[in-house]
């Protein structure tokens, strides 16, 4: 035989169709993970909640009851509830948006709204509101 046509059985021989089952090129339908090329972002979709988690920031997403909740890496929470967002920080501090303002809520009860770019404290229990347009002190009873 000559040398080209040894070669040539030998490649064909060694060269085959591979059948690659259906559960190794994707994940099963209750969980998708997809990843970024810089393989960093993780998109995991069980049943309901959806879980977006970054590997540089530990970002996740998770939506359950049509909320979202967002956690940073420093426990930094953001919820969507009813149209309104949550901001929670690791002391318990809640940014919420109602109507266009911003609610942010403490420990104590302390709400500091901004509406019209002017920014409000309101204590729930002593029942009184300081708007600082320099100095004003309004109370509601």
């Amino acid at each position: 035989m000559r040398p080209t046509i040894l070669l040539a059985l030998l490649s064909a021989s060694t060269i085959s169709a591979r059948v690659i089952p259906a559960w190794m090129l994707s994940p099963p339908a209750s969980s998708n993970i997809g990843r970024n090329l810089d393989d960093s972002t993780i998109i995991r979709d069980t049943d309901e909640p959806t879980i977006i988690r970054s590997g540089g920031k530990s970002i996740g997403i998770r939506s359950l009851d049509e909320s979202n909740v967002i956690r940073s890496e420093d426990d930094t929470i953001i919820r969507s509830l009813d149209d309104s967002n949550i901001i929670r920080s690791e002391d318990d501090t809640i940014i919420r948006s109602l109507d266009e303002s911003n609610v942010i809520r403490s420990k104590d009860d302390t709400i500091i709204r901004s509406v019209d770019d002017s920014p409000i404290i309101r204590s729930e229990g002593q029942g009184k509101i300081i708007r600082r347009d320099d100095v004003e002190i309004v109370e509601i009873r």
